[in-house]
């Protein structure tokens, strides 16, 4: 009895939809196009490069070789690089698109106030490069003055911080971040900015090679002085020298 029921209103149903149980499946006309059917999603996959790993390695044995071991192996170190990783090759990647949409922003006719129109202009006044050395270091002039005017530790305590809001963290950096033992406060942190040269042994290895670095780099800030019109380059190069040491 129950079966005999459920047949019926299965009948019942699709009677209402214009189809009987044993009617056969309505087919499209020539002149009502069928309903295409939806793009199929792009698969989602994991984002582990299997051609990469060593799977002859135990993962207990050594867990790096075995997820990075094939990769490497069979990976060349970039000639202008000491070393390679995939982060790197990420990064280069990124830099490359980032390049072509600075590029299409300065080819293209954008409206003015759009993003793109901002990227091409300063993108197209950075490589505008007659007109930078025409104007060669006259932007500077009011850094200079503002330099020039500095008379005692007060000022120059106020300059430094002024400068650090411009991103210039000489003689040292200040920065605001969260607490490194408590990440529910923020801390204030400094450390040394005001060194040219890469790292404390370059001021103080003694042979031949360390020595000839820190000749070049005398002469060097000697003729950043020299190209800018400040006065005295050689001895600011000796004072500033001594300073970083």
């Amino acid at each position: 009895m129950k079966r005999l029921l459920a047949l019926l209103y299965v009948s019942a149903l699709l009677a209402a939809c214009g189809q009987g149980p044993s009617e056969p499946q309505a087919t499209a006309s020539a002149e009502t196009p069928a309903t295409p059917e939806p793009a199929a999603e792009p698969a989602l996959h994991s984002g582990v490069l299997a051609e990469y790993m060593d799977t002859g390695i135990r993962p207990g044995d050594d867990f790096n070789a075995y997820v990075n071991g094939t990769w490497m192996a069979t990976a060349e170190i970039p000639p202008d690089r000491p070393s390679n990783s995939v982060g790197l090759e990420v990064h280069e990647q990124a830099t490359e698109n980032v390049r072509v949409i600075i590029e299409e922003s300065a080819e293209g006719d954008f409206a003015k106030g759009t993003d793109e129109q901002k990227v091409g202009d300063l993108y197209n006044s950075y490589m505008d490069i007659e007109t930078r050395n025409a104007r060669g270091v006259e932007p500077l002039a009011p850094d200079f003055e503002q330099i020039a005017a500095l008379e005692n530790r007060r000022d120059l305590a106020v300059y430094f911080a002024e400068a650090n809001k411009a991103g210039i963290n000489m003689p040292f950096a200040l920065a605001q971040y969260v607490d490194f033992k408590d990440n529910n406060e923020y801390m204030m942190y400094t450390w040394q900015g005001g060194i040219g040269l890469p790292e404390r042994e370059y001021y103080f290895t003694e042979d031949e090679k360390s020595e000839a670095i820190r000749q070049a780099y005398v002469a060097h800030v000697e003729k950043m002085f020299d190209l800018a019109g400040l006065p005295d380059g050689a001895a600011a190069a000796q004072t500033i020298m001594a300073l970083e040491t």
